[in-house]
């Protein structure tokens, strides 16, 4: 007997035929022996529904034996009132209403499934972002009650503005909170986020510090290529990856600022200290892996070295803050970013130092502090270089005027600011 699933009227008319076909083999049979041969019709469409390839469940199957019963009850109506049930062409006239209305009955229990495979999928989206965003606030306990003074930080304190000793430490440790938020919210990206972090500037700067090697070049004014290349290419990364990180701080994320008292300048610098300790790491480590393999040289004068290193990183800090105040003001101006930083990789003394030019071009490069920093970083790195060029008395005080711009950019800015 055959059972068909989301099928039309016209496909349920077998079940009539079936059943005709069976009592037109001994059509004079009592009301009794037909009624075993209805019997016997559901079990083996049970059997048959049991037998599919898709079984199916227990209300579609009983939408379906509903047919058929309906079909025989009628047919047998006919029979009892005399119809001509033999003839051609021959269907009960509610037949098609009733198999419509089962159809309608399967229409919506199918529809009750979807949604509720719907509803089960929205739960399961829910209960997934739910739990990545406990795992995303969920901090150490110490970082809790850093945040929780943050959050009970009320105006009361505002006459205490005057004693800079509590101000210091009570900035100090919102940017603690902060980076330790800021670290949760990388880890929680997987557990190998943090560690491909430290990783991926390490691959940049292996990448751009082979371009040396492959031209060939063994020395540059009594610098060895590979420690000057990686040397200028790291202090270069770590300088602009700060800018990026803070503009977009500064810019764009603006969900912190509904804390009290926590302002831009705060984002501003925990982003900037956390990527001065993940390049300073991944640089360290490259350079620990080039003198194992004896590629690397030593630093003549580590301290002031780092010292112009640091001098450097508060340059990207400082341009990071006037870029995310200008993007925050004119968004468009996130489009010239990737530019302004290229122009100035080009005149920053990354991948040459002015005594290589002619005298007469100089001026073109110097006019940069970043350049001035640069060369007195390889200046202290290489004792054997001699820097003629760089001034160290107007890097820092371009170190300070950005600091101070940046300062004023950004306490202008926190005034007009909203958060999200």
């Amino acid at each position: 007997m055959e059972s068909t699933v989301g099928g039309t009227s016209s496909r349920r008319v077998p079940y009539l035929r079936i059943i005709l076909r069976i009592l037109a083999r001994n059509p004079n049979i009592k009301m009794g022996e037909r009624r075993e041969i209805y019997d016997k019709a559901q079990e083996q469409l049970k059997i048959s529904m049991g037998n599919m390839r898709a079984p199916l469940d227990s209300e579609l199957q009983d939408i379906e034996l509903r047919i058929l019963r309906q079909t025989i009850r009628l047919l047998e109506q006919d029979i009892r009132a005399g119809v001509d049930v033999w003839r051609a062409g021959y269907q009960p006239a509610e037949l098609d209403a009733l198999i419509q209305k089962n159809e309608q009955a399967k229409i919506n229990i199918q529809a009750r499934r979807d949604l509720m495979v719907i509803r089960a999928e929205r739960e399961t989206l829910r209960a997934k972002k739910d739990g990545d965003y406990a795992a995303l606030i969920q901090t150490h306990d110490e970082t809790l009650e850093y945040m929780d003074a943050i959050t009970n930080f009320n105006t009361s304190l505002a006459g205490n503005a005057n004693d800079a000793h509590k101000h210091t430490l009570r900035s100090i440790k919102i940017i603690w909170a902060l980076f330790i938020h800021n670290f949760h919210a990388i880890n929680g990206d997987g557990p190998f986020a943090f560690i491909w972090l430290l990783i991926q500037p390490m691959i940049m700067l292996g990448i751009i510090s082979s371009v040396y090697l492959l031209v060939g070049t063994h020395y540059i004014l009594n610098m060895d290529v590979p420690t000057f290349a990686l040397l200028g290419s790291g202090t270069w990364v770590a300088c602009r990856m700060t800018i990026f990180r803070v503009s977009g701080q500064i810019a764009h994320n603006r969900v912190m600022l509904n804390l009290p008292m926590v302002s831009p300048f705060h984002q501003g610098i925990t982003t900037a200290i956390l990527y001065l300790i993940v390049y300073m790491v991944s640089i360290a480590l490259l350079f620990g892996i080039g003198r194992y393999l004896g590629v690397i040289s030593l630093p003549d004068d580590i301290l002031t070295a780092f010292f112009y290193f640091v001098g450097m990183w508060l340059c990207g800090v400082s341009i990071g803050f006037i870029f995310g105040v200008i993007i925050g003001v004119w968004p468009f101006f996130a489009r010239l970013t990737g530019a302004a930083e290229r122009s100035l990789q080009i005149v920053s003394s990354v991948f040459y130092v002015t005594e290589q030019f002619p005298e007469v071009y100089r001026n073109y490069v110097l006019w940069n502090p970043l350049s001035h920093g640069m060369q007195l970083l390889r200046g202290a790195y290489f004792h054997s270089y001699p820097c003629t060029d760089a001034k160290p008395s107007y890097f820092w005080l371009a170190v300070i005027s950005l600091a101070c711009s940046a300062l004023i950019l950004e306490g202008w800015f926190r005034r007009h600011v909203q958060p999200v």
